[in-house]
């Protein structure tokens, strides 16, 4: 069998120089190094603190709109378009870009995965509010 390590041999040299003074890098064996792959988020996506409040500007100028059109308005509605349409929209999109930078920026707000907060947060709004408020000692009017 022939050896393929002298394709890679300078004229005037033997294999083995050849091979150790190869320009070509080698590769890494299959143990060395090889991290596992990263976690997927708890809901598959990541709950940020830009993603929030992107819901929830949306959800402020949305929501407050229909009820000035029910009415004949039709200043108000326009307004919030533009509010939304215009400002806000924008804004966000710039702050947007700012999800892709590496290093990340702005860790906190565009990075940070808040899915756990949230799922908890809503458990014990669901949950944890309706104990309180069993629990919680009744006043009356009589005097002591």
């Amino acid at each position: 069998m022939s050896d393929h390590r002298h394709i890679f041999a300078s004229p005037g040299s033997s294999n083995e120089e050849a091979s150790r003074t190869s320009h070509y890098p080698t590769l890494p064996s299959p143990s060395s190094s090889v991290s596992a792959p990263p976690e997927p988020p708890l809901l598959l996506i990541k709950i940020t603190a830009f993603r929030l409040l992107n819901t929830a500007i949306l959800l402020a100028f949305g929501i407050p709109k229909p009820v000035p059109s029910y009415r004949g308005e039709s200043a108000v509605p326009t307004t919030l378009d533009w509010i939304l349409g215009i400002l806000c929209a924008a804004a966000l999109y710039w702050l947007g870009l700012f999800e892709g930078v590496d290093p990340p920026v702005l860790k906190w707000l565009l990075h940070d995965d808040y899915a756990v907060a949230l799922i908890l947060t809503m458990i014990f709004s669901l949950t944890g509010a309706h104990e309180y408020s069993s629990r919680r000692p009744k006043f009356t009017d009589s005097a002591p």
